[in-house]
């Protein structure tokens, strides 16, 4: 997706994000001629200079996720809860091998990593292959459509949305949200939190 080059987008990036760990979101950033600023965020990592009412919370993977959804649960929770307190929506954006178009469709297709004789295994759609922990041993025994289930609720319960992306679409779904269409998702979330107020 190319931006319009008469028009200067600037990000702003958590600083408590790692350097180095994001070469193609960074790429896709520099190549259309976004201005990237890191400085702290009180939520999230990323969101648009002056509009920090929206803002996108990566996560590097479903297993990243999945530790949110359960060990880190409360935490995770709560970072979304306060977000909602001060007028911002999250949108949590989530890098996956596979695209998937939906929670349905990822509780339906996603396949937790297991162990294969020379220690990977091949994504659903045969074209990626990534590492496992240890011989014998899923690299987590989550059940996904708890997970989901749970993900559903959360939609229901806050102004936050899970939306799924692979690492080499995510620098174009990160300006596509916070820019591109920040007027509806903005609109949505301040809707939402104007009704979790009045309950």
């Amino acid at each position: 997706m190319k931006m319009n080059s008469n028009e200067t987008i600037y990000l702003q990036e958590d600083s408590r994000q790692q350097a180095n760990k994001h070469d193609l979101k960074n790429k896709y950033f520099q190549d259309n001629g976004i201005k990237v600023l890191r400085s702290k965020l009180p939520y999230g990592d990323y969101a648009i200079v002056g509009k920090s009412n929206l803002t996108i919370d990566t996560k590097m993977s479903a297993l990243e996720l999945f530790n949110c959804m359960t060990k880190d649960h409360i935490r995770f929770r709560n970072e979304i809860k306060g977000a909602n307190d001060f007028g911002i929506g999250i949108v949590i954006l989530i890098e996956e091998t596979d695209y998937y178009a939906t929670l349905d469709t990822f509780r339906d297709w996603y396949r937790i990593p297991v162990w294969k004789s020379d220690g990977w295994q091949t994504s659903s759609n045969g074209t990626q292959r990534f590492k496992t922990h240890r011989k014998g041993e899923p690299m987590t025994k989550v059940d996904v459509s708890a997970i989901v289930k749970a993900m559903k609720t959360m939609q229901e319960k806050y102004a936050v949305l899970f939306k799924f992306t692979t690492k080499e679409r995510c620098g174009a779904d990160i300006i596509n949200i916070l820019h591109n269409r920040y007027d509806d998702y903005n609109n949505y979330f301040q809707k939402k939190i104007k009704e979790i107020k009045e309950k």
